[in-house]
């Protein structure tokens, strides 16, 4: 396969934690082992941010400002002007957009000007955290703005089919699913550490139950709190820890004292971490896969999560995991009572899942963005353009 210059515009990279930056860091790692120069557009962080070159992967920074309620993480501004000298000076062989913000779309829309092929990926669902945060009359609009962003691209990227269906649905055009996958030479089994377990206090026949993840709510954290604590009382010994941090630690450590806060781990520490849990918490009902539930599957972990996203496109109830009904939190308790008493079924289920995960490659989900991006003939170059006018309507 010949080098071709491949640009990426994101407004979260490595070394952020998050599935979005983890699931554009395997891709770029990807890119460069086929030989491919990478091109990262991202806002700079901090003061001392100012990008990075090698002789496959140049890091190019932008002004950028806090993300409301995301102060970690930054948006960048409208950079067309930034995008046009770069673009003309070197022609990149494909545009991917990750992020919708206002430099994703100067990106597009560039792109589309000098008839770059532009393909845009629908990480999160955006439209839904504005209820958690007392903006839910703004989901409408936000998803009108970003079904005219996606329309206005080659293709749009999504992890499953449940969410291409949906975006279908929401008259999002040209939807592809691409799914993600799991590093299981990183995360396994063989990383259960005796010492970690010690370290919480509880013997080697105990369960521990544990989330990985931003602790916020929107990613539903409360229920584990609410589940935990119905369930606690009949299970003296179960352990629960916690891995990441979001403005919701404060009210999670004063409502679960006896949990483990471990904070934000990375690489083989975070490895450790999964495989010495045994049941792993995954209560969000907003993600569009949830790569923590792949990383917890190759760790030998039972999961309990709703029937969406990552679970439902890899896992069944009672064979391979303890998924909950989508509408019901209620189950969601039920699914974690089931799997805290019946310890054979947990480890068929365990033993089940790890299978599962150890057959999802990177390797294979990394061609497969390479082949959509390299195969693309942007819309421009079709003489398509007097069909970017999006029709904007309700939802």
């Amino acid at each position: 396969m010949s080098s071709s210059l491949i640009a990426i515009v994101t407004e979260t990279y490595r070394p952020e934690i998050n599935g979005v930056s983890n699931t554009l860091g395997y891709w770029v790692d990807g890119l460069i082992d086929r030989n491919h120069q990478v091109q990262i557009i991202r806002p700079r962080q901090n003061s001392k941010d100012a990008g990075s070159a090698t002789e496959q992967e140049t890091q190019i920074t932008t002004f950028g400002l806090p993300i409301p309620k995301y102060p970690e993480l930054k948006f960048g501004l409208p950079s067309s002007g930034l995008f046009d000298k770069l673009w003309r000076k070197q022609r990149p062989k494909a545009v991917y957009v990750a992020t919708e913000g206002p430099l994703g779309w100067s990106a597009m829309r560039v792109a589309n000007k000098l008839g770059i092929p532009v393909i845009s990926g629908f990480h999160t669902n955006f439209q839904s955290y504005s209820q958690f945060y007392g903006f839910g009359w703004l989901e409408r609009i936000i998803l009108r703005y970003l079904r005219h962003f996606h329309n206005q691209t080659d293709k749009t990227l999504t992890p499953t089919k449940t969410q291409s269906d949906y975006l279908v649905s929401k008259g999002f055009r040209n939807v592809e699913i691409l799914s993600r996958g799991v590093d299981c030479t990183l995360f396994n089994p063989n990383k259960r550490c005796t010492a970690l377990r010690a370290e919480w206090g509880v013997e080697q026949d105990e369960l521990v139950c544990l989330y990985v993840g931003r602790l916020a709510n929107e990613k539903n954290v409360s229920l584990i709190s609410r589940s935990f604590k119905k369930l606690a009382s009949e299970n003296r010994n179960l352990r629960l820890v916690f891995v990441g941090d979001g403005p919701a630690r404060a009210s999670l450590e004063e409502e679960l004292p006896d949990a483990i806060f471990a904070g934000t781990r990375r690489g083989d520490d975070l490895a450790r971490h999964y495989a010495s849990a045994d049941i792993f918490l995954f209560p969000s009902r907003t993600d569009t896969f949830g790569n923590v539930v792949t990383e917890a599957m190759a760790s030998g972990l039972g999961i309990v999560a709703f029937d969406d996203a990552a679970a439902r496109e890899h896992l069944q109830n009672g064979e391979s995991g303890y998924l909950a009904d989508l509408s019901s939190e209620e189950d969601f308790t039920v699914k974690l009572e089931r799997a805290l008493s019946d310890t054979a079924m947990l480890r068929r289920i365990q033993a089940k899942s790890l299978s599962i995960a150890q057959s999802i490659s990177w390797q294979t989900i990394v061609d497969q963005f390479i082949s959509t991006l390299l195969s693309k003939t942007s819309t421009a170059e079709r003489g398509k353009n007097h069909d970017r006018t999006e029709n904007i309507h309700a939802c």
